[in-house]
């Protein structure tokens, strides 16, 4: 659950990995919430999504690699 900010990453935006609510809204983070209670099958995709995301984009090898780049 992610609050639906202007700044957040693209990636982050995206229904495959994360549920948007509007910040500080109560209400949508309870509806969230209670999503994820009642689908566990769309749980574990949105795990599956989020951590294939992560190990793509965000490993140590990854940031290595960006900085090296840069510096060419």
């Amino acid at each position: 659950i992610v609050k639906n900010l202007p700044n957040n990453p693209p990636n982050i935006n995206s229904s495959e990995i994360s549920i948007l609510v509007e910040p500080s809204n109560v209400s949508d983070i309870i509806k969230a919430l209670v999503f994820l209670n009642n689908n566990p099958d769309w749980v574990k995709l949105l795990g599956i999504n989020a951590r294939r995301e992560v190990l793509s984009k965000y490993t140590w090898d990854i940031h290595v690699e960006k900085i090296l780049n840069k510096l060419k």
